[in-house]
């Protein structure tokens, strides 16, 4: 049975409580096309809201407004589709310069539905400026980073302190684990180290807190073994 018709004539409560039910953690993504800085995300509206206007109603995910360059509109209102696929990635030539000083067109608002409580943002590897109008109310937070871009190991990264409600961290390392050692202390996290959680770009590997640190050094004392046939010392170890 795919419909309960009886449904609506349930108590007010317990039809709110069944809706509320249906909520799950998601992970919405959020990228911005590198011509345009156009506001893409692959990620479907919640099909509680697409059910009826009682669900609707509950307020269970905020509308989140981005503010977006303004778009030529092409045949059938669709930009090309290689537009898509090309996602805006950081320019370290570039840096932050802010859109009104880099002549960028006349703006308009695109969104997405969160629900802040549960759902993870992933920004990919869109610049952390581009949110930080939401930042405070951001608790789980994904992105994706070379710890080896000179630009965001010195510069950017110190922008993560502005998530100061982030509760969860999940780390794309697209330049794998062993250019992220360290990274426990090198940077500013708002979250406490066992919320950090990393993945290697390359094999997929995903390891949280103290474990990630442990797995890196194991990388590097395999890495030094294999090119000078001479594992760490102790006293490596102890530094």
């Amino acid at each position: 049975m795919t419909t309960f018709h009886p449904f609506p004539r349930l108590p007010l409560e317990l039809r709110e409580q069944i809706w509320k039910d249906t909520v799950e953690p998601r992970t919405v993504d959020v990228r911005r096309t590198r011509e345009y800085n156009q506001l893409v995300s692959s990620t479907p509206i919640p099909a509680i809201l697409q059910s009826c206007r009682e669900a609707r109603n509950l307020g269970l995910y905020e509308r989140v407004y981005f503010e977006v360059a303004a778009v030529k509109k092409f045949k059938n209102d669709h930009a090309p589709e290689m537009l898509i696929k090309d996602f805006f990635m950081p320019d370290e030539e570039q840096g932050e310069k802010e859109p009104e000083k880099v002549g960028c067109p006349k703006t308009e608002q695109r969104y997405v539905w969160l629900d802040f409580d549960i759902d993870m943002l992933d920004i990919g590897a869109s610049y952390f400026s581009k949110y930080k109008a939401i930042a405070p109310a951001i608790k789980r937070l994904k992105f994706e980073r070379e710890n080896g871009c000179e630009y965001f190991y010195h510069t950017e990264s110190r922008r993560l302190k502005e998530f100061i409600n982030v509760e969860e961290v999940h780390i794309v390392c697209a330049d794998g684990f062993w250019m992220w050692a360290g990274a426990i202390e090198d940077h500013g996290w708002s979250c406490a180290e066992e919320k950090l959680v990393f993945t290697d770009a390359f094999d997929g590997r995903v390891a949280r807190g103290k474990e990630f640190e442990i797995v890196c050094r194991q990388m590097l004392k395999d890495m030094r073994l294999e090119a000078t046939g001479e594992a760490f010392s102790t006293d490596d170890e102890e530094s």
